[in-house]
């Protein structure tokens, strides 16, 4: 734990860690990931992040099963 650094966001620190140390996706990017490829996934993620609530609220406003709207609204 940093000395500056509380309690809680040491704990939060630490579950992050636990997190990305399962994901495959890190252990297949430190080996594999060129600076190209890495560049075009930035693009694509921040196109994807910047217009995911306008794409979300479509598909809210045009899916005719409540309780599939329901779930969405609320994870969203």
């Amino acid at each position: 734990m940093n000395q500056n650094q509380s309690p809680f966001a040491a704990a939060i620190d630490k579950i992050v860690a636990d997190y990305n140390d399962r994901l495959e996706w890190v252990s297949f990017s430190k080996d594999r990931l060129t600076k190209e490829a890495a560049r075009v996934l930035i693009e694509q993620w921040s196109s994807f992040t910047r217009h995911s609530r306008q794409c979300w609220a479509y598909v809210v406003g045009n899916c005719p099963h409540v309780e599939v709207r329901k779930f969405i609204v609320t994870e969203n």
